[in-house]
Formats: structure tokens, sequence, C-alpha cells
């Protein structure tokens, strides 16, 4: 993939956007959340951005345009509030129109909405984290979330170098025999039990 040029044009001949480089902290008072998001955030997932504000820090500014009017961002103000912060790291995003605007809005949620999961990746990530004692629910998982693919941990370690100890499922769970399949392509020792 080639890399554009400032001034290049891409494939259908249109201009690149330009991007900003202006990030400051902005005190909450100052910030305007969307009157129209359409994106909700319910108590507990505020709760989970909190704890993750507290772990890793406030390390995704919110994107505000020039009148501090929110673009993105709307749970992490709502997170930071809770958590008594008096500023926040802010991106100013001042080049784009008003129509553009209200369609990022839209867009930065449900782009991100439409990714997908290499479940043996995202399996073998929180495997490491469980074994590293990390609190799990920090990354937004946790075991009746993730259900049966996190049932399956991988407990690589020196005595078992390739092993799951254990795969717990629901009684009747359509995602057993897929996990299974993987555990034997694998090459993995397993035990199953229902719960």
């Amino acid at each position: 993939m080639a890399i554009k040029k400032p001034g290049q044009t891409s494939p259908d001949n249109r201009e690149p956007a330009a991007t900003t480089p202006r990030i400051e902290m902005v005190p909450l008072d100052k910030l305007r959340p969307y009157e129209n998001n359409a994106r909700t955030h319910s108590p507990e997932q505020v709760d989970k951005l909190r704890a993750s504000l507290r772990e890793f820090g406030f390390v995704n500014p919110i994107l505000i345009d020039s009148d501090y009017g929110i673009i993105a961002g709307h749970g992490r103000l709502m997170a930071a509030q809770a958590e008594g912060m008096a500023s926040v790291p802010c991106v100013f995003v001042e080049h784009l129109t008003e129509t553009q605007k209200r369609a990022y809005i839209l867009a930065d949620n449900r782009l991100a909405e439409l990714a997908g999961w290499d479940m043996d990746i995202l399996a073998s990530e929180l495997s490491a984290l469980d074994i590293e004692k990390f609190e799990i629910d920090l990354t937004g998982f946790n075991q009746d979330d993730f259900g049966s693919y996190q049932s399956a941990e991988y407990k690589e370690t020196a005595e078992h170098p390739k092993s799951i100890i254990m795969i717990a499922f629901d009684k009747g769970d359509p995602a057993f025999d897929d996990v299974v399949e993987m555990c034997e392509e694998k090459g993995y020792e397993y035990e199953v039990s229902n719960y």
C-alpha cells in the first residue's frame, strides 16, 4: 500500500482529508456533549470506563470541535466526571463541516462495531493476562460476556507447554464442538465439564 504524500489525491480523485496536530488538556466544564448523540452509555459501561481510566490513565483523548463540542468520547467524559477529574486530553478536529461532524459521530461508533475478533489470538491474550493475574474485567471481557471461548483457557506453562486444563460449557452450548476441534487441531490436552 502506497503512502499518500500531502496534496496527493486518492484513487477516487478526492483530496485527502486534513488532520490536526492540536491536542490540549481541556477543563471538563468547557466540553459540550452532542445533544443528538445516538450512542448510549449504561451505568455499568461507565463504571468499566472508570476502572479503565484508573488502570491505564486517560490515554484515548476526546475529539472536539473548535467550540468544544464533543465529536467522539461521550462515555469517556462521563467516566472522567464520575472520577472527579478536572480536565482531560482533547484533540481538536476543526476541519470538518457540520455535516461531516454529524456523520463522523455515527461512523466512529459504528465502524468499530463492524470489526471482528480472531478467537485464537483473543483466547491466547486473555490467557496470558490471566496467568499474570491481571484483572480481565479491565479489558471489557468477563466470563459471562465472553462465554465459551474464554472458558477454553490456554494454560501454557513450563509444566504444560500445550494444554488446556479445562473447558467448561453450559449444556447445549453451540460453540462446544468448535472449541474441542480447535484443541484437537492444535494438539492441546483438555478435559470437559458441564456447569
